[in-house]
């Protein structure tokens, strides 16, 4: 399997600021999670087998783990899919 980089945009296109909660389990994290639905050509689906993460929305929000967005400010997260690493 090769390996590739996948860029996320999320843009805030509303009115409002918002806090999005840093779960690595999201596109807005570059941890290497499971978080994509990988399908070879035949319809077989690899196992993940990269790392699990243990993740409490209540711990990281009273921590201060989020990122805030004005209305119309962007991130952008390149994912670097070392597929061979995590999936087999």
């Amino acid at each position: 399997m090769d390996d590739f980089k996948v860029e996320a945009t999320i843009t805030n296109t509303g009115n409002e600021t918002v806090k999005l909660l840093d779960d690595p389990r999201t596109l807005a994290s570059s941890s290497p999670v499971d978080k994509f639905s990988i399908v070879h050509a035949n319809g077989g689906r690899p196992s993940f087998t990269g790392i699990m993460v243990k993740y409490s929305p209540e711990i990281a929000a009273r921590s201060g783990g989020y990122t805030i967005l004005a209305p119309g400010d962007s991130i952008k997260v390149v994912h670097n899919c070392t597929l061979s690493g995590q999936y087999s």
